[in-house]
């Protein structure tokens, strides 16, 4: 229609700034100029981006994923509070590991380092991810960072928790120390880029392959641009996709950015995909970046990160990451499943040989006291750990039993385990009559964990004890309540006005 497209084409005119006779246009009559109406235009949201934008009693926090912050009650303490979702922080959908959406541990890790600054800290010490934090389709997940008191070198604890919308519980996420920055020391720049020895790597399909292994990182985690390596160095080039550059400079540094640095990890092991969950001694120099240059090298079993800006001036060191395979066990499930830990049989292991193991033994003294047991215990259990880790080649078997003590060791163990992967075994067994030889034969068994009771070798395995998703639920709540005429469900006018 020709009235139409010439209307049209002058209207594209008008809102480029080219200026319009529309009386000429409209005639003698033309129409009303109008104010334009104010919300619309006002670009402030009408609901609230983040529902926790703080409270009256809290102190407000200007950080992306933090909303309040309230001091303990008789202490120096502090806590974070924040809200985040698929909804209100749309990147994180971008971060999807075998069809699940995580927050990356970049997150936590900008979340401690947040808390940390707001008590005088400038290093977090250590930093372990206990259980990965599932994001919900819908809905969303309430966020506290505890910073407790300070001992006497200044060093503090930190814990993140989360709670979903629709979850009565809040669990503990993430364990981590900080402690003040210390002396400034001299770090490793990268001004000159690429480094000059340095050979480059492919990484065209870098991606895709990971896609194939099922990790869907979609384009706000998709920051490695190049790389390049220099014998067990890796160099990589980072860059922020640019909704996210946007919002770079309310970050330490941009959990998607950190993130696509820690992907160069798997350029040196490409068939070992992992996911970080111990960090020690993380600093932040910079705040900001949207671009980073990264340096990343293996040292035993963990990497040293060391991250700048596109000059080269430091952004960001990490003394030491460790990284754990990605398994069902470790993200857990997204239906109503209910799993148990129960304890399997597995075939008897063949003839053990004492010689190439260290076998400790720590069970309690039958009518002991159980508070003095549990300290003894675990002193010489951890001094057997410290030793092997410092000279011992061999793994060490610790043998401890099912009691209050013995509970203390195993903990001990485990968490021994959770850093040093494949250096700890663990049988649980009040059998006093195993002989070395069976301790030393489950070396075998390529299991962490073990109880022997009677002669049987058991280990702990998650089950499923039931099968009923919320929407199995939901439906048959509303069937059965409908055909008693108890639920009547409105429905709804698409047209109508909807609050």
């Amino acid at each position: 229609d020709e009235k139409h497209a010439v209307v049209t084409a002058l209207a594209e005119l008008h809102v480029q700034g080219v200026p319009i006779d529309w009386s000429s246009v409209l005639g003698v009559n033309p129409a009303r100029v109008l104010d334009l109406p104010t919300y619309a235009f006002q670009h402030q949201r009408y609901w609230m981006a983040n529902a926790d934008e703080g409270h009256p009693l809290l102190g407000k926090v200007e950080h992306p994923l933090l909303g309040s912050v309230m001091e303990l009650p008789n202490s120096d303490g502090v806590v974070l509070t924040g809200r985040i979702s698929l909804a209100t922080h749309a990147w994180l959908a971008d971060h999807v590991v075998r069809g699940t959406v995580l927050l990356p541990g970049t997150g936590f890790v900008e979340m401690v380092a947040r808390a940390a600054a707001e008590v005088g800290c400038g290093v977090i010490d250590e930093l372990l991810i206990e259980a990965p934090l599932l994001l919900p389709e819908h809905g969303g997940v309430h966020l506290s960072v505890s910073v407790g008191e300070a001992d006497g070198a200044g060093r503090r604890p930190v814990t993140v928790s989360a709670q979903a919308d629709d979850a009565e519980v809040w669990v503990r996420q993430v364990t981590a120390t900080i402690s003040p920055a210390g002396p400034a020391v001299s770090l490793p720049e990268l001004e000159v880029w690429p480094p000059v020895q340095a050979e480059p790597v492919d990484v065209s399909n870098f991606y895709e392959r990971l896609a194939r292994a099922d990790w869907q990182w979609g384009p706000a985690f998709q920051g490695l641009r190049a790389a390049w390596r220099d014998g067990d160095t890796i160099y990589a080039e980072i860059v922020l996709a640019d909704e996210e550059a946007r919002e770079a400079d309310q970050f330490l540094v941009h959990p998607a950015l950190l993130d696509a640095a820690l992907q160069t990890s798997v350029l040196k092991t490409p068939d070992d995909l992992r996911l970080p969950f111990s960090w020690n001694q993380i600093e932040f120099h910079a705040t900001g970046a949207a671009i980073l240059r990264v340096a990343v090298t293996p040292v035993a079993d963990r990497w040293i990160v060391h991250a700048a800006d596109s000059t080269g001036r430091p952004v960001a060191t990490i003394g030491a990451l460790v990284s754990r395979p990605v398994t069902t066990e470790t993200l857990g499930s997204n239906t109503d499943d209910l799993f148990a830990l129960t304890w399997t049989e597995i075939p008897a292991p063949g003839p053990g040989d004492p010689a190439d193991v260290v076998v400790f033994t720590a069970l309690p003294e039958p009518g002991s006291d159980p508070l003095t047991q549990t300290r003894t215990l675990t002193a010489q259990v951890l001094h057997s750990i410290q030793e092997t880790l410092a000279g011992e080649d061999r793994p060490l078997v610790v043998h401890t039993g099912t009691g209050l003590a013995s509970a203390a060791v195993s903990g001990l163990v485990r968490s021994a385990q959770s850093e040093h992967p494949d250096r700890f075994i663990l049988v649980e067994s009040d059998d006093e009559t195993l002989t070395l030889d069976q301790l030393a034969a489950t070396a075998g068994l390529d299991e962490p964990r073990l109880r022997i009771t009677g002669g049987r070798y058991e280990v702990p395995r998650l089950t499923k004890t039931t099968t009923k998703t919320t929407a199995a639920k939901t439906t048959a709540t509303a069937t059965g309540a409908a055909a008693a005429g108890a639920v009547s469900e409105p429905v709804w006018d698409p047209d109508g006005t909807v609050l």
